[in-house]
């Protein structure tokens, strides 16, 4: 259970369950109570469809249980939860020591936080759990969680994703939440490791685990759309000084694009035609530093036209998607 601070409501989850704790339809009424004498217990609540949300609050620091008892039916075993942490309610926000700039994203950093009163006092008799998060997309940092001793987390922090404005948010679990904001500072690309390509519908999002948000959007045989092929680092970030030569391949091996071409600036954008129904793929691979790694597209959806001719293939020919003939 996360700590709760005294005093402040939270919510608990009530489920009517079977044996191996699935969960059951049932409407009876349950009452929660706790092993803490100050806490807003006993209070009761009626269950819909196997569950409800129950507000407690908790008021003696130290660990405290809560217990639940269906008070419909006397039959059904009844819970008690693991403690629950409860602190005092003075701290009012975290403050983070200042983060010099620039960073280099995977570089470790020491960072100090604290947690504090109105007034920026430390509360060294805090401790509770938080969750950082940074402004450059989930789980573009780490650690993502901290246990606060004596008011204070001191650690080594990674940041993953490049930008000119990262910041990172620290926060707890109380109702509402305490919440720290750090300093803004430059996070500067990681080495240059290898390529990335993405296709219309896919906006790149350095420091995440995919290095980008969505998926490609499906186009028509024959139809052009944009591909961008971006240098990067192991977080996905675009690393600008590099303007290698790129050779680039579909699985469509008809594709209308250039066979090469050159990054200017860690990236190129250039147009490419696809004939081939069904999902394929567009592949990059670096041609001046071959040790890099090279990059296949998620798969696009090619759409098929309406039917219109009659291809007939003899022994030793095959389908050349979108060319004159259709024959190879």
């Amino acid at each position: 259970p996360a700590t709760q601070a005294a005093a402040q409501s939270f919510v608990c989850d009530v489920y009517a369950t079977d044996d191996y704790w699935n969960v059951v339809e049932s409407s009876d009424d349950v009452r929660i109570t706790s092993s803490d004498p100050a806490a807003s217990t006993p209070v009761t609540g009626k269950m819909n469809v196997g569950h409800v949300q129950i507000s407690v609050a908790l008021g003696t620091v130290g660990a405290q249980t809560l217990s639940v008892t269906n008070i419909t039916n006397g039959s059904i075993a009844g819970m008690t939860s693991d403690p629950i942490q409860v602190i005092p309610a003075a701290p009012d926000h975290f403050e983070i020591n200042t983060i010099a700039s620039p960073q280099t994203a995977g570089v470790p950093v020491a960072v100090t936080i604290r947690a504090t009163d109105i007034n920026s006092n430390t509360i060294t008799d805090y401790f509770g759990d938080a969750i950082l998060a940074a402004n450059t997309g989930a789980n573009s940092i780490s650690p993502q969680a901290i246990a606060f001793v004596n008011g204070v987390w001191t650690g080594d922090m990674i940041f993953k994703g490049a930008g000119g404005a990262v910041l990172f948010t620290c926060s707890d679990f109380s109702a509402p939440p305490h919440t720290g904001t750090s300093n803004t500072f430059q996070v500067l690309p990681g080495p240059f490791v290898g390529l990335q390509v993405l296709l219309p519908g896919q906006t790149a999002m350095g420091g995440t685990e995919t290095g980008y948000t969505g998926e490609p959007t499906s186009h028509n045989a024959g139809a052009s759309f944009t591909v961008n092929v971006r240098a990067v680092d192991e977080f996905w970030n675009r690393v600008s000084t590099i303007n290698d030569r790129i050779a680039l391949s579909s699985t469509d091996a008809f594709a209308t694009m250039p066979a090469e071409t050159t990054l200017v600036n860690g990236e190129i954008a250039f147009p490419a035609i696809i004939y081939k129904g069904g999902f394929q793929t567009i592949t990059a691979a670096d041609v001046d530093s071959t040790s890099k790694a090279p990059h296949t597209s998620r798969p696009v959806e090619i759409l098929s036209g309406s039917y219109s001719r009659i291809l007939i293939l003899a022994p030793g020919e095959e389908i050349a998607y979108g060319t004159e003939t259709g024959r190879a």
